[in-house]
């Protein structure tokens, strides 16, 4: 396993709670990871992104009215912008539970 030169932030934006803490608390635990804060809706995403600067985003696909890939498009488009890959880093995967 490579060296780990930053910490990174991460932003887990889910409307169901139990699902939301869980990756915090599994994400939080990890030495290596600075900081993992949770967001239920696409303005509370857009909000922690503007405060805390996230270097990746866990999106769900549904969010309530919501759709996944708008709000990490969007979180893409409003990064604070002295960043090298504009924004955080968002990817959508559908997992099948069958």
């Amino acid at each position: 396993m490579g060296t780990v030169t930053h910490q990174p932030r991460i932003l887990v934006v889910d409307d169901h709670d139990v699902v939301q803490w869980g990756f915090r608390l599994m994400l939080g635990q990890q030495p290596w990871v600075e900081r993992c804060v949770g967001a239920a809706t696409g303005a509370e995403a857009f909000a922690a992104c503007r405060r805390y600067e996230p270097h990746v985003a866990i999106v769900d696909l549904f969010l309530g009215g919501e759709s996944g890939p708008e709000v990490c498009e969007k979180l893409r488009a409003e990064a604070p912008a002295p960043r090298p890959a504009r924004g955080p880093r968002c990817r959508v995967r559908y997992l099948d539970p069958s």
